[in-house]
Parts: structure tokens; sequence; C-alpha cells
């Protein structure tokens, strides 16, 4: 990595939802730049400990720590003692008709604010969003499939909790800078196999022939260490402050992913043909400019991860 970052190594950083998709990433990366890590989890994950034991037991440290519920006001308030960054991404990725989900993101966001407002030594706090809080494909197709009611539900989770984080910001006093990063379809390599991998495991799904996901519109899509990147970037970096980050690295079609399964897996005979007559997204991003910059000055990347290569890395996973 280039460049200066506000925290030297052996600071301590929260990530919340430490067993998640992106998390583990995240969490990979700072102990690679030598900083200690303090990872929520709902449960205990004796496995998520052994895993950064053996694979960064050398460069950092990591600890768990148990909050069955972080929609509770007060629930970090003792786990963000020492804590100099928090990376929030234990947001709410199952997709459920339930509206009342809206209001349950919304609450999580706002505690998990008010309780790093206690924290005078706290300096940034990082949010994942999403793409849908800030572009929303359709699907022109009557009657609407019934997993888009789903889908609008998980939009509008995003929506409202970013909403109310920057309209809290605006609000209330505090000690840190607020950045959040918008991801949405996360493809890429799963760490380890008790972690779900979110939109990766409907690649799972894709492969072994059930084609649920063809009903949902076309998104953009971003490999998981892209996103996990810029969230470090987020975090790390004092030139990003009150921004978010767009990871948007390329639009897709489902029959994209479907020719590519089949090229990664010609032996496969129940990946389903590519849907016909998807209609792509063409619209341009002008914040994804800003992103994929980061990446190339912090972490000298190229540019995004393509999508080949990152379904592909998620793919061997599953082996």
């Amino acid at each position: 990595m280039n460049g200066e970052f506000i925290f030297p190594r052996g600071s301590k950083i929260l990530v919340t939802g430490a067993n998640g998709y992106i998390a583990s990433h995240v969490i990979s990366i700072l102990l690679d730049l030598g900083l200690h890590v303090r990872g929520t989890v709902r449960k205990p994950k004796p496995w998520l400990e052994e895993y950064f034991r053996q694979s960064h037991g050398k460069l950092g440290s990591f600890e768990t720590a148990l909050i069955p519920d972080l929609e509770a006001p007060n629930a970090l308030d003792l786990v963000l003692e020492g804590i100099s960054g928090l990376v929030h991404l234990a947001n709410h990725m199952s997709f459920t008709d339930d509206t009342n989900a809206i209001l349950q993101a919304q609450n999580m966001n706002v505690n998990i604010l008010e309780s790093a407002k206690k924290h005078k030594n706290l300096r940034r706090v990082v949010l994942t969003s999403s793409s849908c809080a800030a572009f929303y494909p359709t699907v022109n197709r009557s009657p609407a499939p019934p997993e888009m009611l789903a889908f609008v539900v998980h939009g509008a989770c995003k929506v409202q909790a970013e909403r109310e984080a920057w309209k809290w910001m605006e609000q209330n006093h505090h000690p840190f800078v607020l950045n959040t990063v918008l991801p949405y379809w996360t493809l890429g390599k799963i760490l380890h196999p008790e972690i779900g991998g979110s939109s990766m495991s409907w690649m799972k799904n894709i492969l072994q022939g059930d084609t649920t996901a063809f009903q949902l519109p076309p998104q953009w899509f971003v490999d998981v260490e892209d996103a996990a990147r810029l969230h470090v970037v987020a975090l790390l970096c004092d030139q990003v402050q009150s921004e978010r980050l767009f990871a948007f690295a390329s639009p897709f079609t489902w029959a994209d992913i479907a020719v590519l399964l089949r090229k990664l897996q010609p032996d496969n005979p129940l990946i389903p043909a590519p849907p016909k007559n998807e209609e792509r997204i063409w619209n341009q991003i002008p914040p994804v400019a800003r992103a994929e910059g980061l990446l190339q000055d912090v972490f000298g990347r190229a540019g995004w991860t393509p999508l080949e290569e990152s379904l592909a890395a998620g793919v061997r996973s599953f082996t």
C-alpha cells in the first residue's frame, strides 16, 4: 500500500459482522497492515478466530466480541473502548418482503453512531451501504416476479439506513469522520467454508441449476477484495473525508454470468441456459472514477478486478 494513514500500526479497529463475506476480507487487509482487529459476532465463532490466527498470527491480532443484537441501543458502548476506527458491515443482507426491515436497518446505523459519539478517541467510522442507495435498476416485466418485492425492500433498507446516517452527522456533534462504501453484487473468493458468501452464494445456486437469480434485474458488480480495499481506504486515508465511495466495477447481465459459469465448468450439465432479451445497464456513474483512482493510488491496482477473474476465484472457493 502507498501513502500515509491516519492510524499507526498497532491501532485497534472494530469491524462489525466479522464473519461476513466482505468483512472477512476487510479484516484480512487490516491485519496485513499490522492493525489489531476486534470483530463483532452474534454467536461464538471459534473457527473465525482460528482462521485469522493461522493466516495472520505474525502480522496482527484478532479477537471477537459477542454482540447478539446490534440493533439494541448502546450495543457497542463497551466494545468501542480503546478503538480508533469502526467499520460497520453487519447490515441486513437477507432478502425479505417485511417492510419492518427498513426501520431496523435505519435504527441499527443510528444506534451505532450514537455509541461511537461517546468515544473521543474514535476518529473514523465507515458504513457499508449499497449501490441501491444511489442507483436503482428496474425490471420491465409484467407482472413483476415475486422476488422483486424482496429486492425493493432490500433497496429501501439501504437507502434509508444511509440517509439517516448522514442526517445524524448533520444534526450531532461528533469527534469522527464518516465515510460510506456502496457495493452491490459482490463476487470473488470466500475465505472460509463457514462464511456464507452473500451474493457469491447465488452463483453456487446457478451452478446447481437454480434460476431464481435470473428473476432479479441485472446490476453492477464488484470483486469482494476490491470492495474490502475501498473500506480500508475509507478508514485509513486522510484524503477521504465525508465521502461515498462507489464500488461499481462493471455492469453485468445474467446471461453474462451463465456464459462465464459454463466456461468455468464446461462439464456441468446443471448450469441453465442464458436468459434471453435482458436489458443491459448502460448508465454512467461518474463517482466511480474516484473509487477506481483510490484503488490505484493506495493499493497500486491497475483497475477493477474483471468479472471473469472474480467469478473464477469465487467458484474455486466452492471446491
